[in-house]
């Protein structure tokens, strides 16, 4: 009797093993072949589940975004909007190796730069800015400016190697927020 495949979670280990190999090794840093090898499938079975390794990149992107919007909402939590940017922060912190692997992956789309993939960079750049707009309770624009301030943050120091203080620079944004608080819409 032929085996039975849950189509979607396999879709989706696929997906995880690829957002790490391009997360470690960028998207011109591999092929196809490379990328199967690394998740131990054969290029046919990537190319049953995507097209292309362009098309498995973006949708790496997608899927991430996915996972980046459910843990905006998960973890900014608390009172005000101060308390749900230091509670998102906290997390930020806690899990900066994920947030630089999305990081890269987000940026190494801008070497592969289509039609196609811009549509899907600013459809995903639009769920997290609400995502975070939901988490924080604050209004697009101030939302944008937090992603922004984040993952400038996480960018900077993946470049520094970790030289830049995160608590500075987390005091700095929190600080931002409590002054600014009165200028920001609540949802």
């Amino acid at each position: 009797m032929p085996k039975i495949v849950d189509q979607d979670h396999y879709s989706r280990e696929i997906l995880e093993g690829a957002l790490v190999a391009f997360g470690e090794h960028g998207y011109n840093g591999l092929s196809v072949r490379e990328i199967a090898r690394s998740l131990s499938v054969s290029t046919g079975t990537l190319y049953h589940y995507f097209d292309s390794k362009h098309d498995l990149f973006l949708h790496v992107v997608d899927y991430q975004t996915d996972q980046l919007a459910d843990r905006l909402r998960a973890h900014g939590t608390g009172a005000t909007p101060s308390d749900r940017l230091h509670s998102l922060l906290e997390h930020v912190r806690g899990n900066e190796a994920w947030y630089i692997r999305y990081n890269r992956i987000c940026l190494d789309y801008l070497r592969v730069r289509d039609e196609r993939g811009t549509v899907v960079m600013s459809t995903t750049t639009e769920r997290a800015v609400d995502a975070l707009g939901d988490a924080l309770g604050i209004d697009p624009a101030a939302a944008r400016f937090v992603l922004v301030c984040i993952f400038g943050l996480v960018t900077q120091r993946d470049l520094d190697g970790g030289a830049t203080s995160f608590d500075e620079q987390a005091r700095l944004l929190g600080s931002w927020v409590r002054d600014g608080s009165r200028r920001m819409s609540s949802r």
